[in-house]
């Protein structure tokens, strides 16, 4: 993909300031992400492992899992192996 821009940083607003200033994108996909309350967002989505969301070593960066509650989606991958997770996420 030619036009796909990465910036790796641990300031994520600044560099994307840089990003705006120098190019036109229309998208920003942020891994971790959503702790970082200075960046405007018209979508938080969070991805957790469907056979074990919140197993193991399960953490937010800086949040508890009841800060799931602020994300506007949460997409589960190997879903095959989720069951019914509802009441969990809940």
């Amino acid at each position: 993909l030619p036009e796909l821009l990465i910036g790796v940083t641990k300031d994520r607003y600044r560099c994307g300031k840089d990003i705006i200033s120098k190019f036109e994108p229309v998208l920003f996909i942020l891994d971790d992400g959503f702790q970082h309350h200075r960046l405007h967002r018209d979508l938080d989505l969070v991805v957790l492992d469907g056979a074990s969301p919140f197993g193991g070593d399960f953490q937010l960066k800086r949040e508890d899992k009841s800060a799931l509650k602020f994300a506007d989606a949460i997409v589960l991958n190997d879903t095959a192996c989720a069951g019914n997770i509802e009441p969990t996420l809940r």
